[in-house]
């Protein structure tokens, strides 16, 4: 496969379903990327979920075949509703330690200062200037950034503050105590400290 390429999640599936069929040897076949969905109809469901279909029917007669699609964000909202219960859930988290914090606050101030001016920048740029600007960081991607960006800006799908949502918050944890992460609940004043967030937004809004 490409190392950028947007197209239909069933013929990748087709692809990988060939490919992995049994041979004399056995295989592992690892394979990334990004797939697009076709919407028809009222159907639910993204991308991931209809390549894991899709995939299912074109190996519907043969046995001792795993396939796992795994996807690390999207919109296969109902799905993952179910799972987790909520269509939404903070993927992206700044982390630091509680040392750095002690040692040096304004190194981690500066950082999150610059996220927080990206963040509003973000709410007026069109996805053509989202897209422009990562390109240098994505060399050869434009057509997949464009894809991107257009699509984040239609569905809301990033954080208009940087702040997170309780709602959010409850299905990462679920989803983080699924994937054997953690095996227990904890309260998000002991996972947040959003006090840099608030100092960067007082800077920002004088």
């Amino acid at each position: 496969m490409s190392r950028c390429v947007i197209i239909s999640a069933c013929p990748v599936s087709a692809s990988l379903a060939s490919a992995l069929r049994p041979g004399d040897t056995p295989i592992c076949l690892l394979a990334g990327g990004e797939t697009t969905v076709t919407i028809r109809g009222r159907g639910k469901g993204g991308r991931n979920q209809e390549m894991a279909l899709a995939a299912t029917l074109a190996l519907a007669d043969d046995c001792g075949i795993d396939l796992v699609c795994v996807g690390t964000d999207g919109t296969d909202g109902p799905t993952i509703k179910k799972i987790i219960g909520s269509e939404s859930y903070e993927l992206f988290t700044v982390m630091t330690s509680d040392d750095l914090i002690a040692q040096n606050p304004e190194l981690v101030q500066k950082a999150v200062n610059a996220m927080t001016k990206a963040i509003q920048w973000m709410q007026t740029a069109s996805a053509e200037e989202i897209a422009q600007n990562l390109l240098p960081l994505f060399d050869g991607a434009e057509e997949e950034l464009q894809y991107d960006a257009s699509y984040d800006k239609e569905h809301h799908v990033y954080t208009t503050d940087g702040y997170h949502t309780e709602s959010g918050y409850e299905a990462a944890i679920t989803l983080t105590k699924l994937a054997g992460g953690i095996t227990k609940d904890l309260p998000a004043d002991q996972t947040y400290d959003e006090s840099f967030l608030a100092n960067a937004w007082e800077t920002l809004n004088k």
